[in-house]
C-alpha cells in the first residue's frame, strides 16, 4: 500500500507518515516532507528516524538554523 493511501486509512500510523515524509522528499517536495516529519516529531519527540528526514528536508529548503537545531 502506498504511503498516502495507509495514512489516510489509519492518520496515527506512524510508520505511513516516515515512509511519506521519505517519498515527499526523495520526490523535492521538502516543505511537504517537513509538515509530515513535523507531526511525526510531535507525536514520537524520540523517533530518530523523523529528524533525519526533518533535517534533510530543512537543509533542501537552504533552512540550516532550524535544520542544526533537529540534530541537537
Amino acid at each position: 500500500m502506498r504511503p498516502d493511501r495507509a495514512l489516510r486509512a489509519a492518520p496515527g500510523n506512524k510508520l505511513a507518515r516516515l515512509m511519506l515524509a521519505a517519498a515527499l522528499l526523495h520526490a523535492g517536495d521538502a516543505q511537504a516532507a517537513i509538515e509530515h516529519a513535523e507531526r511525526l516529531r510531535q507525536s514520537d519527540p524520540d523517533n530518530l528516524h523523523a529528524l533525519g528526514f526533518l533535517t534533510r528536508a530543512y537543509l533542501a529548503k537552504g533552512r540550516t538554523a532550524q535544520a542544526e537545531e533537529c540534530v541537537r
